[in-house]
């Protein structure tokens, strides 16, 4: 089974922000951030009334307005950080063989990734997990390495769920047969 189609910056801007939405390490960066911060403008009142004559509730009520806006808009304030960084990191390059035309071929022996200017073929027993979201199909060869499939490339669901069929079961059927061995 081969599928032609065309990777964009978003595809990959997609991968890593899914990633970043799902890896434990970077769960527990996001929450330290989203509210070690509110905490410490907590405790800035303190030590503004030392500096100024201005009353501690003054301080602190704007110190508390400040840190309840921080906890409701710090994740889509990280989302959208993390997408324009990584978007300037793609520009950074021509990234001639990461994006653009690909093709991705299903074999007994495994997956052969193609492109303009590359080929990489990976054993169905290096495959770690599968995950779906409702625009791309990522095929995770490592932790932080994936296979990108856009869902716009198939023409139906129902190919779609063909695809996904088949590629569950080579993987499950190349792990019975390692787990037989």
């Amino acid at each position: 089974m081969k599928i032609d189609y065309q990777l964009t910056k978003q595809d990959y801007v997609d991968f890593n922000m899914n990633y970043m939405s799902n890896s434990k390490s970077i769960k527990k960066l996001f929450i330290a951030q989203r509210y070690i911060v509110p905490i410490i403008f907590l405790l800035i009142p303190f030590v503004m009334i030392r500096v100024t004559s201005i009353p501690l509730r003054y301080w602190f009520n704007i110190f508390l307005v400040s840190s309840v806006l921080w906890i409701l808009f710090y994740p889509k304030y990280f989302k959208w950080t993390a997408s324009k960084r990584m978007l300037k990191m793609l520009d950074e390059g021509e990234n001639t063989d990461m994006l653009g035309k690909r093709s991705l071929t299903l074999t007994e022996e495994g997956i052969i990734d193609s492109s303009t200017l590359s080929e990489s073929k990976t054993d169905w027993n290096v495959i770690e997990k599968i995950t779906q979201t409702q625009r791309h199909i990522f095929i995770f060869i490592s932790s932080v390495a994936a296979y990108i499939l856009p869902v716009r490339v198939f023409k139906s669901e129902n190919e779609k769920k063909k695809f996904i069929t088949k590629l569950n079961y080579m993987v499950d059927n190349a792990k019975a047969r390692n787990n037989i061995k």
